[in-house]
């Protein structure tokens, strides 16, 4: 954002502002610049400029003509210093470059003024010359000025131009961030919205949620007891069978235990009636031997084989 600017001219200073809304150029003293709008300080003290001006008269006959000229804006006289400042604004008066221009615009016009006199008219009217010269200068000036005004005028409808695209644009970037301002806020809203029915969303599916699990838990603890029951009467079927197969076991092995010991009793029997059978055996061939071995004694070891 550009901010207007307060200035104020020195005691002998004008501040000349040329730009928006000024038609030519204001001078003043001090003064608020505007956006737009350019400035320059002009110097209004007269200056001296000394020279000795080399010229030849009707006659060709040269001679040294020394001039001082005072050069300074009327201060009394608003369209002088407006002149003056179109003019001489936009130099230093005492630079080399003013000091060379004046001096090559004084000697141009009195060489040519001098050429169309005598010397005894260039001698015998002196102030008249002068003034002639300076009239001629003053026509000078004036073409050079209207050329300036002109120049000033296009540089001020380029400078309103240039203003003017400046605003538009400004008002262009008003209205764009007045627009994207609005869409923020359309753009907010419509993100606020979107997280009021996120959570809207949210909070029923946390209520249907809630209301499911309900369900489910009543159901899960139904079908749990269900089961719990199940279990409970499939475990004592399976305990009566258990205990049915148990005792049919029990009897079983009585049978089978009963069985085994007659057997093992007719066994013994058959084992006890094989022993004494060997034993017998057994005495029976000891007799035997004993009858051989006293045989063979009787017979005093004779034996014929």
């Amino acid at each position: 954002m550009l901010v207007p600017l307060y200035r104020v001219a020195g005691p002998s200073e004008y501040l000349a502002i040329t730009g928006w809304k000024i038609q030519d150029i204001k001078l003043a003293k001090k003064a608020l610049i505007l956006p737009g709008q350019r400035f320059v300080r002009v110097n209004v003290p007269p200056v001296n400029y000394t020279f000795e001006v080399q010229a030849m008269s009707a006659e060709k006959l040269p001679f040294l003509l020394p001039a001082v000229f005072t050069i300074g804006p009327r201060v009394d006289s608003d369209d002088s210093l407006v002149l003056y400042a179109k003019l001489m604004a936009p130099h230093d008066m005492c630079s080399k470059h003013v000091n060379e221009l004046v001096q090559g615009i004084i000697e141009g016009e009195t060489r040519v003024l001098a050429a169309s006199m005598t010397m005894e008219e260039i001698f015998r009217g002196t102030k008249e010359f002068k003034k002639e010269v300076f009239d001629k200068e003053e026509v000078k000036v004036k073409s050079e000025v209207k050329i300036y005004e002109n120049q000033k005028e296009a540089d001020v409808a380029k400078a309103n131009a240039e203003l003017a695209a400046q605003k538009a644009g400004w008002e262009k970037a008003a209205q764009l961030a007045r627009v994207e301002a609005k869409q923020a806020v359309s753009i907010r809203e419509a993100e606020l919205q979107v997280e009021v029915e996120k959570k809207n969303a949210l909070t029923r599916t946390e209520k249907l949620r809630a209301e499911l699990l309900s369900e489910a838990t009543v159901e899960y603890d139904i079908k749990v007891q269900e089961a719990n029951q199940n279990l409970y009467n499939n475990q004592r079927e399976a305990d009566a069978n258990l205990y049915e197969k148990q005792k049919q076991a029990e009897a079983e092995k009585a049978t089978a235990e009963a069985a085994f010991y007659s057997r093992q009793q007719a066994a013994d029997a058959d084992l006890y009636g094989k022993k004494k059978e060997a034993e017998g055996i057994v005495a029976l061939a000891q007799a035997q031997g004993f009858y051989i071995s006293t045989l063979l004694k009787a017979l005093d070891g004779s034996y014929a084989g």
